[in-house]
């Protein structure tokens, strides 16, 4: 990242941290639109005993979402902004949360999966630079797979402050510079996508198989009336 834009990410969000506390807002989000990106980006696989890296981790709100949906692995929060990282060592005090740039610090360590939500959303001097270079770095580090998301270039208005996306330029660098296995998904929030990226085929099928077993589920409680989880 441009050192003047790492500078006024830094200012940006210890100054919303001090607005806002412990609400999405101090990240930039709002709770809903937050646990549903959440939601989409954990689907890239069944992760409950996995290993997981959240980059750009914030305060935590994503450990938080893991557990509540029944996490158990090992999960591990960086991010560049002590003061975010101070909040969430002391919300989640049993939990690895470090102050770290992947861009320009040492990581000799594998993750299952490294997580990114929201990381790519703001206004930089070289987005599609500082995108493509997290992106690799992120990748090497993962041994399974890959998560993140982005607002998407297919929207109705762009604002000032907000980087925009292309979702066809992503996939494209994806598939050509990291690997094959690549999901783009643009079927969730308006104007956002997520993009899974795998290292082995089967792991993909592995969580298309899964995301359709939920959606038999639901279409099955929709469909007569019964409760998950009973017979």
């Amino acid at each position: 990242m441009n050192p003047e834009d790492k500078q006024d990410m830094l200012r940006n969000f210890s100054e919303l941290l001090a607005r806002y506390g412990d609400q999405p807002e101090a990240v930039a989000w709002r709770g809903h639109s937050q646990r549903y990106r959440f939601k989409v980006l954990t689907e890239i696989a069944p992760l409950e005993g996995e290993t997981v890296l959240d980059y750009g981790c914030g305060k935590g709100d994503l450990y938080e979402y893991l557990f509540s949906a029944g996490f158990r692995g090992t999960y591990t929060g960086f991010d560049i902004n002590p003061d975010l990282i101070a909040l969430a060592r002391c919300k989640y005090p049993d939990v690895r949360f470090e102050v770290k740039d992947i861009e320009s610090d040492d990581v000799n360590e594998m993750f299952d999966y490294v997580l990114m939500s929201g990381l790519f959303n703001n206004r930089l001097r070289e987005p599609w630079r500082f995108m493509t270079g997290v992106l690799r770095r992120c990748f090497a580090i993962a041994r399974k797979g890959m998560a993140f998301n982005a607002i998407s270039t297919y929207v109705n208005f762009q604002e000032s402050t907000i980087n925009y996306t292309s979702p066809e330029e992503t996939f494209a660098f994806c598939m050509k510079e990291l690997n094959t296995n690549v999901t783009l998904r643009h079927d969730n929030l308006p104007y956002n996508f997520a993009m899974y990226v795998y290292r082995k085929a089967e792991w993909r099928k592995t969580a298309e198989a899964k995301d359709r077993e939920v959606r038999e589920v639901k279409a099955a409680v929709r469909t007569f009336g019964i409760e998950e989880g009973t017979r």
